[in-house]
């Protein structure tokens, strides 16, 4: 976290047990294979 901003991390989905990866404050939503 910096400056109240997440910048590395994951967001995972509880319902689809999906994670999606957090780099440089940006979440990458795209599936994976694309």
């Amino acid at each position: 976290e910096e400056n109240g901003e997440i910048v590395k991390g994951k967001l995972i989905c509880k319902k689809c047990e999906v994670t999606y990866e957090i780099e440089d404050g940006i979440p990458n939503l795209l599936p994976k294979n694309s």
